[in-house]
């Protein structure tokens, strides 16, 4: 019997296939990894801080579901320090990325660090805005739309779901090229052929894209009538999703979930 073994995704961190894991490695290298991997990260963290300030007031309150190192939570901090008793929630279930967001966020008061699986939060109690950066497409089909069930029915009215997610295109063709070009930006980011072969099979059966148009629909089915595209590029997407409505489909009915094949 053979066992898989160890391979380098970056100068530091190693990954198994099929075993993507947020471990001690990956978190001390995770925001120097992601620079690498992710297009447009510290554009987009700027954007979603940039718009936070349609959502958050005095008194508001914002979660980050996958807070990872805590640096959207930093920015986020940073930019609504003047306002009264704005509340940060950051929800992430490795205990080792809640000890790096720890260390980036020990001298802001008013941020909380939740060492919890999102899937077993209960409420976003007051929630204004819910951020969820390369987060909800680690969740299995049945999680998500739950989740999602949980987010609407929580968020204010005139609340946003904020969330940036790989995708796959609509077509074949498509998703070859978006994979290809993600590729070479990978390659000119510093990573070699064999690290981004070995971290794309690391993600096997870890990460599950789904389209845009299916995205949009299973923000649809969970009551969310304005959604719109702030980002896209090649095969990522930025979507914002605001609650206009207090109402939406009760958590946990499976049966009244969309149709999401092609």
């Amino acid at each position: 019997m053979t066992h898989d073994k160890s391979n380098p995704v970056d100068d530091i961190i190693t990954a198994v296939p099929g075993e993507w894991r947020f471990d001690k490695k990956v978190a001390q290298s995770f925001d120097s990894h992601v620079r690498k991997s992710v297009p447009f990260y510290d554009e987009i963290q700027q954007l979603v801080v940039e718009m936070s300030e349609f959502f958050v007031g005095d008194n508001g309150c914002v979660f980050d579901i996958g807070a990872s190192t805590g640096e959207t939570l930093y920015h986020l901090a940073d930019k609504h320090r003047r306002k009264k008793n704005v509340r940060l929630i950051g929800i992430e279930r490795s205990i080792r990325m809640v000890e790096e967001a720890g260390l980036k966020l020990k001298d802001i008061p008013n941020v909380r660090l939740l060492h919890q699986d999102v899937q077993e939060y209960a409420r976003f109690d007051h929630a204004d805005l819910i951020v969820a950066l390369y987060t909800i497409q680690f969740l299995n089909l049945e999680d998500r739309f739950e989740l999602l069930a949980k987010i609407f029915r929580d968020l204010h009215v005139g609340g946003a779901f904020v969330f940036v997610e790989k995708v796959h295109a609509e077509s074949a063709q498509a998703e070859d090229m978006w994979n290809e070009l993600h590729w070479d930006f990978k390659q000119r980011s510093g990573l070699s052929d064999e690290m981004i072969l070995a971290k794309s099979r690391s993600l096997r059966g870890v990460l599950s894209p789904m389209t845009v148009m299916e995205n949009i629909r299973m923000l649809e089915w969970a009551g969310f009538k304005r959604t719109d595209v702030f980002f896209k590029w090649l095969n990522w997407v930025g979507i914002v999703a605001i609650k206009t409505e207090p109402v939406g489909p009760p958590v946990g009915e499976d049966d009244s979930l969309p149709e999401l094949s092609k």
